[in-house]
């Protein structure tokens, strides 16, 4: 169990599943990362997204390699503009090919950045093992912290009773 506390505004119904959330979490996971060894990319990224949950904060793989051995976790506002794949207009225009013109963006420029590496445990050795690395540990005041981390779809996914709603 932990001291987590709400903040004011929050309707009870709320408040109490974010708190049935929060007590399933092992307490070390409330901790923030600290760079060293991780037993595998699974745990790191339960680890990391229990942390998030608990900070109001959400998190995101943001590149893997082909050979899985490094993998990097952002800040789900990370960015400083969104990556427009499908190659859309700037805005939406009769004849263009957008089609919706107020879009949620999260791109704020958020620092917040960690990553674990599969390498040798001793330079040189065949031994290897999972490490995490911290880029960047702080959100530099760049977004609010959410008092609900229910909001972020990921985090509400992860919760038993929503795939029971499913």
């Amino acid at each position: 169990m932990t001291s987590w506390i709400s903040l004011p505004g929050l309707p009870d119904f709320i408040i109490a599943s974010i708190r049935e959330a929060i007590e399933k979490i092992p307490s070390q996971h409330f901790l923030s990362p600290q760079v060293g060894k991780v037993l595998n990319p699974n745990e790191a990224y339960e680890r990391l997204q229990n942390f998030a949950f608990s900070q109001g904060f959400c998190i995101v793989i943001t590149s893997q390699d082909k050979a899985n051995t490094n993998i990097r976790y952002i800040c789900i506002y990370h960015s400083n503009s969104t990556r427009n794949w499908c190659k859309l207009d700037e805005h939406r225009t009769e004849e263009g090919n957008r089609q919706k013109e107020y879009i949620n963006i999260r791109a704020r420029g958020c620092p917040w950045q960690v990553y674990i590496s599969y390498k040798g445990i001793i330079r040189g050795a065949d031994q290897k093992a999972w490490f995490l690395g911290i880029t960047n540990g702080n959100h530099a005041d760049t977004h609010d912290i959410v008092p609900n981390p229910l909001a972020y779809p990921l985090h509400a996914k992860r919760q038993p009773q929503y795939a029971i709603a499913i």
